[in-house]
């Protein structure tokens, strides 16, 4: 136990001294915790207003996460085109299903504060060019961020010029 005390007691001295710090992005999903369905809401579907395109983008160290990017997003990624990897073009009209909900947060050794979680959907996209799970369903983050009640997780609405809803989610009863 003391060989343990000491490798940490060292390492805390090493970061400290040297100014490095381990940072680590995690995730929660909360797709099945109801104070969270405040934007997106599991169960719900789209369909897409215009084309959208579908990248492969970093999730932590080793990981690729798939996101839909609309044309807003594209064109705020625009200033970093090194940023993910070109999957497919999906045609206006492809179906968007809801699966759930995770945010990111960071994790740092020595805590790091001022680091932001925000709220995202994933879910599946369908259309004639193919079918692709667990995928970054993109918000509108040029709307003012909100905050879900009691909780530092910040969220933005549905990005309605790009998703056009066809189908609610099913509620359960009491909500």
């Amino acid at each position: 136990m003391n060989r343990f005390l000491y490798a940490i007691l060292l390492a805390t001295v090493f970061v400290v001294t040297t100014g490095c710090a381990y940072v680590e992005e995690r995730y929660q999903d909360v797709s099945n915790d109801p104070k969270y369905a405040v934007s997106y809401h599991r169960g719900e579907s789209f369909r897409l207003r215009t084309n959208g395109r579908i990248f492969a983008c970093p999730r932590g160290w080793t990981a690729e996460q798939l996101e839909l990017w609309s044309p807003q997003v594209s064109a705020r990624n625009a200033a970093s085109p090194d940023y993910g990897k070109f999957v497919a073009s999906v045609p206006a009209g492809s179906v968007v299903h809801i699966d759930g909900l995770e945010y990111s947060y960071t994790f740092s050794l020595p805590p790091v504060p001022g680091d932001s979680e925000i709220l995202r959907a994933y879910g599946t996209v369908e259309s004639s060019a193919g079918r692709w799970t667990h995928v970054r369903i993109p918000d509108d983050q040029n709307a003012p961020a909100s905050f879900v009640p009691c909780t530092i997780v910040m969220f933005f609405p549905p990005d309605h010029d790009f998703l056009d809803p066809i189908s609610a989610a099913t509620k359960p009863a009491g909500r």
